[in-house]
């Protein structure tokens, strides 16, 4: 689930930017458990033509 909340971030900050695409790379590191029934906060990041998000 939390990779799939941070591919559609991606994808929105893409097109927000007027640079819609395809997801070509997913890589995740997780740093420590996923916490449940908690509220996230998922930021993402256009610069040129790479897009970068993270969670916190």
């Amino acid at each position: 689930m939390s990779a799939m909340l941070l591919d559609e971030l991606v994808g929105r900050a893409c097109a927000a930017a007027g640079l819609p695409g395809l997801t070509v790379s997913l890589q995740m590191r997780y740093h420590r458990p996923v916490p449940l029934e908690t509220p996230l906060r998922i930021l993402a990041r256009v610069t040129g033509a790479q897009t970068t998000a993270r969670s916190s």
